[in-house]
C-alpha cells in the first residue's frame, strides 16, 4: 500500500505505508528498551515485561496486534539498538546488545550462562565491583 506525500524534485512522493508502520514499532521497541518515561512503557514493563529481557520474552502468539509485531521486529531491531551500560543495573549480561561484538549470548552461545555460573537474567551490574570487573 502506498500514500501521497509531498513532492520533491518533481516526483510524486509516495511512500510505503509498510515502512512507516516498520519505523513507528521499531520506535515503540526502541522506548521499551530506553525505559522511556511514558505511561504506555511503565504499563508494559509492568504487565509484559516483567523485569526480563524483551529480546527473550515469551509472547504468547495470542498476544494483540502491536505486541505481534514487536516479537516479529526483535531480531531485525537487536542489533540495531546499542545499550549503554552505565551502571549497569538496567543492562542484562547475556541479551542486551552492548558489546562491541553484540549480544554475548549470540557471540557465545547459550553455555557461556552456566560457564560463568550465572542465570539467564544477569545484570552487567553483577558483574562489576568497584568499576572494575570481577
Amino acid at each position: 500500500m502506498m500514500s501521497a506525500s509531498q513532492k520533491k524534485e518533481g516526483g510524486l512522493g509516495l511512500k510505503r505505508v509498510e515502512d512507516w508502520n516498520k519505523a513507528y514499532m521499531l520506535r515503540h521497541v526502541s522506548d521499551l528498551c530506553s525505559k522511556k518515561d511514558t505511561f504506555w512503557i511503565q504499563w508494559c514493563c509492568a504487565y509484559f515485561i516483567k523485569g526480563k529481557s524483551l529480546w527473550n520474552l515469551n509472547l504468547p502468539s495470542d498476544c494483540c496486534w502491536g505486541w505481534r509485531k514487536i516479537r516479529k521486529l526483535r531480531s531485525f531491531a537487536l542489533y540495531r539498538i546499542k545499550k549503554i551500560v552505565g551502571n549497569g543495573k538496567d543492562t542484562f549480561m547475556w541479551h542486551d546488545n552492548w558489546h562491541p561484538l553484540g549480544p554475548l549470548i549470540t557471540t557465545s552461545g547459550a553455555s557461556i550462562i552456566f560457564y560463568c555460573s550465572s542465570s539467564d537474567g544477569e545484570k552487567v551490574s553483577n558483574f562489576i565491583r568497584h568499576d572494575h570487573w570481577k
